[in-house]
């Protein structure tokens, strides 16, 4: 096939602008990526909530103090099935606590803490020394199912550490 000069420089011309396009269509999509990315940013951030607003929004206990996390667990769908959250906070925090009602108008407990509840965290066999607990079984009647769905809260007063957990099978 021959060509004339004319024609190539059409092609040439075409496949120009066909680049010019291609490019400008690149950088639509790439700005469409980063407009998605950013969307699912701000959507993960209303979904996800800090571990401090979980734990005043389960136990009704109001966070002021400083804290560190230490772990923070979720198995299943986010929120369900397993959570746990360990993290240490002033020992000012703990004597407002432990100076006031606990959670879910339950009384606080002193003694050895059964270890249906200590499985429910991560470490959980570590938790030792001078404790306080609260916790709530929203489940069954029946004997053996208990520790079947419920919350805890134990303070470690020593070491002031926190240990929350729910769970919901």
């Amino acid at each position: 096939m021959i060509m004339s000069m004319n024609q190539g420089s059409l092609i040439i011309a075409i496949l120009a602008l066909a680049l010019i396009s291609c490019n400008r269509i690149e950088r639509k999509i790439e700005a469409g990526v980063e407009k998605a990315k950013s969307l699912k940013e701000s959507i993960r951030k209303e979904i996800d909530p800090t571990t401090k607003e979980i734990f005043e929004e389960r136990t009704g206990l109001l966070l002021t103090s400083p804290q560190q996390h230490l772990i923070e667990k979720d198995t299943y769908f986010p929120l369900e099935g397993e959570y746990s959250q360990v993290f240490t906070v002033t020992s000012e925090q703990i004597d407002i606590w432990k100076n006031g009602p606990p959670p879910w108008d339950a009384t606080w407990l002193t003694g050895k803490i059964p270890s249906e509840l200590t499985d429910k965290f991560e470490n959980g066999e570590n938790i030792s020394g001078n404790t306080i607990l609260s916790f709530r079984e929203f489940c069954c009647d029946d004997e053996n199912m208990r520790f079947h769905n419920g919350q805890v809260l134990i303070l470690e007063l020593d070491k002031q550490k926190v240990w929350y957990a729910n769970w919901d099978y």
